[in-house]
C-alpha cells in the first residue's frame, strides 16, 4: 500500500514539473536528420501565444551542425510570410518573423517548415491576437472613399509608376495594395500619389497585363472599406500588320481618289497620325498628298484617301515613323515593314487546249504577268515568279474535265477566271466520211477505215464504227473491241476472195455490226488459233 501511495506520488512530480518545464522554457527539441536536432524558444509547438500588440516578433531557435545550411519558411492560410535559409555558427541558428496584426481580435494557426533539403519538420502554434480596443470618440467619422483613378481613367500604361488621382472625406492617412491583402505603409493622405510601382510594390506581380490598385484610408475613427481602379500595363511595341488598298475609280491603278488602309496590331492613339503628318510617318517613297484620314471603330486601321501623286505601281515598302505610338505610350515598331498592295494582275492566257483528245494528258501554254503564281482548280502549280510564260501538265479522267485558271501576285490579289474544257475520249472513231491521212481517231475527226484504226491502235482500245458500209478486208492482231453504231447499219463487207474479217489473237470483241460477203461461197470471219 505504501509502494503504491508513493509510485502515485512520483508520477504526480513528474507531471507537475513537466507542466513547469513547458510553461516557463516553452521549448521543444525533434530532429531533422540523425545529426541535426531544433529546440523552440518561443513558442513551443501547439502552444496558443496571446499577442497583445499590433507587432510581435516569434524567433525559433535550431541546433545544427556547424556550417549546416537550414531554411525555415514562415506560412499562415497556406501564404508564405517569410523565407530564409541561414547556415549554423555554434551548433545553433535563430530564425524569426515580425508577425504584424491584420484585425483586433481572432485565432490563427502559424506554420513553420524547417529543412535542410533532405528531411521536412513541421511547427505550428496557435497564435491569440488581442490588441487593446481604442476609445471610439464621441460623433466621430470615419474615412469616406469617394474615387481612385490610375493615369486619369486610361485604359492602358507603359509607365509602372502611374499617376494616381484619389478622393475620401475625413481621412488623414492612405495605404495601397495590388491585390487587396498585401499593404503599403500608412502615409499622410494625399489627393495625387506617383510611387506606387505596378510591378513591385505590396501584392502585385511583375509583368504585363490587367494591373488592379486598392486603397484604403484611415483617421483617429479607425479604416475605411477599400476602393480600386484597374489599369492594364502594356510596354510591347506595336507593329503595322498589314496594308490593303481599295480600288475606288475601278481603273486597277492605285491613284487619286483610292483608299490605302493601314492595319496594326492594337489600339493607336489616333492623334499621333494626321494628315499634316502622314507623308512623314506612313509613305516614305511616294508623295501622296493625303487629302482624309479616317480610322475604324477598333482604332486600329488608318484609312487614307489619296489626293494628287504619281501612279503607283505597287509593291512599294513602307516603313513607320517613331511618331505613333498606342494608346498606352509605346513608340511603334520601325523595324517591321510592309509592302503597299499591288494591283490586280491580268488574266493569264492560254493557247487553244486540244479536245476532244484519245491522250490522258495535256500540256497547257500559255502567258502571264510577271511576278505572279497560277492556280488551277483552286490550287497553286505554279509558284509566283517573274517569267511571262508558263506550262503545266494537267491528267485528264474520261469524259469533259473542266479547269478553272486564275494567276495570283504577291499581294494577294486574283486575276480574273479563266474556264477550259478538255474532253478525254480514248475510244477510236471510224466514219465513212473520215479521213486516214489527216484524220486523229476522234469522234470530230475520224478515221475512214477500219484497217487504219486498227493499225494505229493499242491493245486493249475500243475502235466504235459509225454507220456505214465498209468495203475491206481486216486482220485483228491484238487484243480489242470493235463496237458498230448499229448492228443494221454498220456492215463490213468484201468482194475478194479473202475472209472479210481474220482473228489472229485472243481477247478480241466484236459486237452490234454485221460482217456481210459478197460472194456467198466465202467466210465472213476466220478465226485463226494463237
Amino acid at each position: 500500500m505504501k509502494l503504491k501511495v508513493l509510485l502515485i506520488l512520483f508520477i504526480l512530480i513528474l507531471l507537475f514539473s513537466g507542466c513547469t518545464f513547458f510553461a516557463q522554457t516553452t521549448f521543444l527539441e525533434t530532429s531533422i536528420t540523425p545529426n541535426i536536432t531544433f529546440s523552440i524558444i518561443n513558442p513551443s509547438n501547439e502552444e496558443i501565444i496571446n499577442i497583445s500588440s499590433s507587432s510581435s516578433t516569434i524567433t525559433l531557435k535550431v541546433s545544427a551542425p556547424n556550417d549546416k545550411l537550414i531554411t525555415c519558411n514562415w506560412i499562415e492560410k497556406g501564404e508564405i510570410l517569410k523565407s530564409e535559409s541561414k547556415r549554423a555558427k555554434d551548433n545553433v541558428i535563430e530564425f524569426s518573423i515580425d508577425y504584424i496584426s491584420y484585425k483586433n481580435s481572432y485565432y490563427t494557426t502559424l506554420w513553420a517548415y524547417i529543412t535542410d533539403g533532405v528531411s521536412l519538420i513541421k511547427h505550428h502554434f496557435t497564435l491569440y491576437v488581442s490588441l487593446p480596443l481604442i476609445p471610439t470618440p464621441i460623433n466621430c467619422t470615419y474615412p469616406i472613399p469617394q474615387f481612385i483613378l490610375i493615369e486619369n481613367g486610361a485604359k492602358k500604361t507603359n509607365n509602372p509608376t502611374p499617376i494616381i488621382i484619389l478622393s475620401a472625406q475625413n481621412a488623414d492617412q492612405m495605404a495601397f495594395s495590388g491585390n487587396g491583402i498585401h499593404w503599403t505603409p500608412w502615409i499622410r493622405y494625399n489627393a495625387t500619389y506617383n510611387t506606387f510601382n505596378l510591378n513591385t510594390s505590396p501584392g502585385c506581380i511583375s509583368g504585363d497585363g490587367e494591373k488592379t490598385v486598392y486603397v484604403k484610408f484611415k483617421n483617429d475613427c479607425g479604416e475605411s472599406s477599400f476602393i480600386y481602379d484597374t489599369i492594364v500595363m502594356d510596354t510591347k511595341k506595336p507593329y503595322l500588320e498589314s496594308i490593303s488598298w481599295e480600288d475606288i475609280d475601278g481603273d486597277n491603278i492605285i491613284d487619286k481618289g483610292d483608299l490605302l488602309g493601314f492595319k496594326f496590331n492594337e489600339k493607336i492613339d489616333t492623334s499621333t497620325i494626321n494628315l499634316s503628318n502622314i507623308e512623314q510617318i506612313l509613305f516614305t517613297i511616294h508623295t501622296y498628298d493625303a487629302v482624309e484620314v479616317n480610322w475604324d471603330i477598333e482604332k486600329t486601321t488608318c484609312f487614307v484617301v489619296l489626293g494628287d501623286n504619281e501612279t503607283i505601281v505597287g509593291g512599294e515598302t513602307v516603313i513607320l515613323g517613331e511618331s505613333i505610338e498606342d494608346i498606352a505610350g509605346n513608340s511603334v515598331d520601325t523595324t517591321v515593314t510592309e509592302k503597299i498592295p499591288i494591283p490586280t494582275p491580268n488574266p493569264p492566257m492560254l493557247n487553244t487546249p486540244i479536245t476532244p483528245t484519245r491522250q490522258d494528258t495535256q500540256i497547257l501554254i500559255g502567258t502571264k504577268d510577271p511576278n505572279t503564281s497560277i492556280w488551277i482548280n483552286g490550287e497553286e502549280k505554279i509558284a509566283i515568279n517573274s517569267d511571262t510564260t508558263w506550262t503545266f501538265t494537267v491528267t485528264l479522267s474520261e469524259g469533259e474535265n473542266s479547269f478553272d485558271i486564275f494567276s495570283k501576285n504577291e499581294s494577294g490579289r486574283e486575276s480574273d477566271h479563266i474556264t477550259v474544257n478538255i474532253i478525254y475520249d480514248p475510244k477510236i472513231y471510224v466514219s465513212p466520211n473520215g479521213d486516214d491521212l489527216n484524220g486523229e481517231g476522234t469522234e470530230i475527226k475520224p478515221y475512214k477505215t477500219l484497217s487504219k484504226a486498227i493499225a494505229l491502235s493499242s491493245p486493249g482500245d475500243t475502235i466504235f464504227v459509225g454507220n456505214g458500209i465498209y468495203n475491206e478486208n481486216i486482220v485483228i492482231d491484238k487484243p480489242l473491241i470493235i463496237q458498230g453504231e448499229n448492228m443494221s447499219h454498220t456492215i463490213i463487207t468484201s468482194s475478194t476472195t479473202s475472209p472479210i474479217v481474220s482473228i489472229i489473237s485472243s481477247n478480241v470483241s466484236i459486237e452490234n455490226l454485221t460482217v456481210k460477203s459478197e460472194i456467198n461461197s466465202l467466210h465472213g470471219i476466220r478465226i485463226v488459233p494463237s
